[in-house]
């Protein structure tokens, strides 16, 4: 005879007040939450088809492919071929994802279940939103003084740095290091790191981007060196073209803050050091869609910020506005990721 179903006691209920697994684990069995649905299995191999091919099932179904939730291809057995000889992976024959087969079934549902810091929906999870408004709002900030600062400092100087661009680059990369062995002083007690050749090449182009960017600022306002940086080469000749066609109506008293230019230097180092530390955290810690939106609020506020300090420099143009929409736009495609309608796919 079947035992009836008894309240929960006292004791069930403070371990409930306890955990929250054991309070997800009652209310399931007590029916007050539904019970959640089984993830689509792989189906094995398709009736019709030869063993050598075997099929899973659908991209879509088996969430084998976050990028492109909506593919419907079919999820299929390929032998892949490397060093070590013939590795079978599984592969969508649609959006062509692949993975090994090493780990059996189970990779077939991985990426959607890995805890890889890679993942931005995990990564929106566990940062709270004071953290993101910090994050966002230090960036931007540290990004428009580093902006200003970088500008004045060859503006009162009469058109040239004090010292060499690629000094200045150096001094900033020294400075930055200084502040990381610091934290990680701070926050583990230990030096012991792990040097690698691997980021020999992306130095290389971080010091050239650098550098480039200094000698920029000889030809344009950093307002309009952002929207060059992000619109990239069909839009360049129009906009120098706008930039350089623009005409001073009046002029700042520059003999003032000539004696700041050593002020500029310090501040130039030093915001350039924090930003590059600031973009670090928004690309750890947040979407990578992120950066686009710090850099859009940025392009506002040094405009702005450029168009009150050095009116002889930089005007808001009607080319100017229009670029910058276009950047907008540009962002916001991006972050919708629009799906092309299978009429429309190549």
């Amino acid at each position: 005879m079947a035992t009836p179903r008894m309240d929960p006691s006292i004791l069930e209920i403070a371990d409930i007040i306890r955990y929250p697994a054991a309070e997800e684990a009652f209310l399931r069995e007590f029916g007050l939450v539904p019970t959640p649905s089984a993830r689509p299995q792989a189906t094995g191999t398709l009736q019709g088809r030869p063993s050598a091919c075997e099929y899973w099932g659908i991209c879509k179904d088996l969430g084998f492919n976050p990028g492109e939730p909506g593919c419907d291809g079919e999820v299929v057995t390929y032998n892949r071929r490397c060093k070590k000889g013939i590795r079978p992976s599984f592969k969508c024959n649609r959006c062509k994802k692949q993975l090994s087969q090493l780990r059996g079934t189970d990779a077939l549902h991985a990426v959607v279940e890995t805890d890889s810091p890679k993942s931005s929906l995990e990564r929106r999870e566990r940062t709270s939103l004071p953290v993101v408004l910090v994050l966002f709002a230090a960036s931007t900030f540290i990004d428009v003084n580093k902006m200003v600062c970088s500008y004045s400092l060859r503006y009162y100087n009469h058109g040239s740095y004090p010292m060499n661009q690629s000094l200045m680059v150096a001094l900033t990369e020294v400075f930055k290091c200084v502040l990381v062995t610091a934290v990680r002083m701070v926050t583990s007690g230990s030096l012991r790191m792990r040097p690698s050749s691997k980021f020999l090449v992306p130095s290389l182009i971080y010091m050239l981007t650098n550098n480039i960017f200094f000698i920029a600022l000889h030809y344009v306002t950093p307002a309009v060196w952002i929207v060059l940086a992000q619109c990239r080469i069909f839009f360049t000749l129009f906009a120098y073209n706008a930039c350089w066609s623009c005409k001073a109506h009046f002029q700042l008293c520059a003999d003032q803050l000539t004696g700041s230019v050593p002020f500029f230097l310090v501040a130039t180092i030093v915001f350039s050091a924090a930003y590059g530390l600031c973009a670090t955290l928004v690309v750890a810690r947040l979407d990578n869609v992120v950066k686009y939106h710090l850099s859009a609020t940025s392009s506002l506020l040094n405009m702005f910020a450029l168009a009150a300090l050095f009116p002889d420099q930089f005007r808001i143009t009607l080319a100017y506005v229009v670029l910058l929409f276009l950047l907008m736009v540009a962002i916001y495609l991006y972050e919708k990721m629009f799906v092309l309608p299978h009429s429309l796919d190549v």
